[in-house]
């Protein structure tokens, strides 16, 4: 038995033994499009940091202490909210 047809039998042996609710999912069908995401995620990882050494950092300092206070009232809400349902 040759290792090609050896590694199409294991391949067809795990299918078979998948989930059939699953089959309908998106990317669940094969790992085809999971292992492309796969090899897109590893490419950007390393040729990212090449393309981005040429540009300049965004400055979202005042986004960052907006979106800080943002949450901080919204924190604060959901504490009143808590409180007030718990404690009637």
């Amino acid at each position: 038995m040759t290792l090609l047809s050896e590694a199409r039998r294991l391949y067809d042996n795990a299918l078979s033994k998948g989930d059939p609710r699953v089959n309908d999912w998106l990317l669940m069908e094969t790992p085809g499009p999971i292992l492309a995401i796969f090899v897109l995620y590893l490419i950007t990882v390393r040729q990212g940091p090449k393309l981005m050494e040429q540009q300049k950092p965004l400055q979202l300092n005042n986004v960052l202490i907006m979106y800080n206070i943002v949450l901080v009232g919204l924190s604060a809400y959901m504490f009143y909210e808590v409180k007030y349902l718990l404690f009637i």
